[in-house]
This record gives C-alpha cells, sequence and structure tokens, in this order.
C-alpha cells in the first residue's frame, strides 16, 4: 500500500506538522525525521532525489533572510508543491510519493492562519525555520538508513 493510500495518513501526517512546525516540539521533529527517513531509504529514494528538493528550500532559505525578499521567498515555497507534485508523478515511486506528502503537509502548515494577535511575518519565519530544520533531519535519517 502506497503512502498516500494508507486510511487516516494525511490525518495523522497533518498533526505531526502542526506538533513540529506550528508548535516547535523538537521531540516529534526528532522520531518523526528517523521514521520517515528510514521509509524513505526503504521506498528507494535516493539522495539525489531528495537533494533536489532540499537544494530549492535551501535557495528559499537565502531569499527569506534578505531584506525586501520574504514575500517572493514565501512564492517559491508554495510554488515548490507543484514542483514536487509533478516529480512524484514522474518517478511514481512510494518515496517520492511520500516525500511529496511531508514537504506539501509542511509547507501547508508553514502557511496556515496564525494566532491572533501575532505578527505574520515573524511566524511564518520561525514555521519556515522549523521546515528546514525537518528537511534537514529528514535528508540526515535518509542518509543514514541507507548506511545500515
Amino acid at each position: 500500500m502506497s503512502p498516500s493510500n494508507v486510511p487516516n495518513s494525511q490525518n495523522m501526517l497533518q498533526l505531526d506538522m502542526r506538533a513540529i512546525i506550528q508548535s516547535g516540539d523538537i521531540q516529534k521533529l526528532v522520531s518523526f525525521a528517523e521514521v520517515q527517513g528510514g521509509a524513505l531509504q526503504n521506498y528507494g529514494l535516493t539522495t539525489s532525489q531528495i537533494r533536489l528538493s532540499f537544494g530549492q528550500v535551501r535557495q528559499i532559505e537565502a531569499m527569506w533572510s534578505i531584506s525586501g525578499q520574504r514575500e517572493q521567498a514565501e512564492r517559491l515555497l508554495m510554488l515548490l508543491k507543484p514542483r514536487i507534485a509533478y516529480q512524484a508523478a514522474r518517478d511514481n515511486k512510494d518515496g517520492s510519493k511520500l516525500l511529496r506528502d511531508i514537504l506539501s503537509a509542511g509547507i501547508d502548515v508553514v502557511f496556515e492562519d496564525t494566532p491572533p494577535g501575532s505578527d505574520m511575518a515573524v511566524e511564518r519565519t520561525t514555521r519556515f525555520r522549523r521546515f528546514t530544520e525537518l528537511f534537514e533531519a529528514l535528508l540526515a535519517y535518509h542518509k543514514v538508513a541507507s548506511i545500515r
């Protein structure tokens, strides 16, 4: 059964992403990345396939920190969703589909409504930083799983 066809997997994934990206639960981030990074390896996703999207996120991260470029960086982050959807459809592998599901859910959480009274720009910046931390941890645990 492919990752996106598991019953309630999307709901669980969304809850995990909220805990990691909105709430900043670092223990959840590490445990989630360890399990999912290993799953990406087991599903046959290569490091270079992950690095394609990771490199784009790093470019967005660099742009995000430049004064006056945050809105363009946000736009590029949202446009990453169709790129990873295309890559998953083209690869037609469970690993690509799982990575698509994780990254898409994470991007959605970055852009979810901010709590009343909070600064939207600051909140999105914090969420984006947590998203990049999650992606980096996924890549690291994928690499660990390939060494084992």
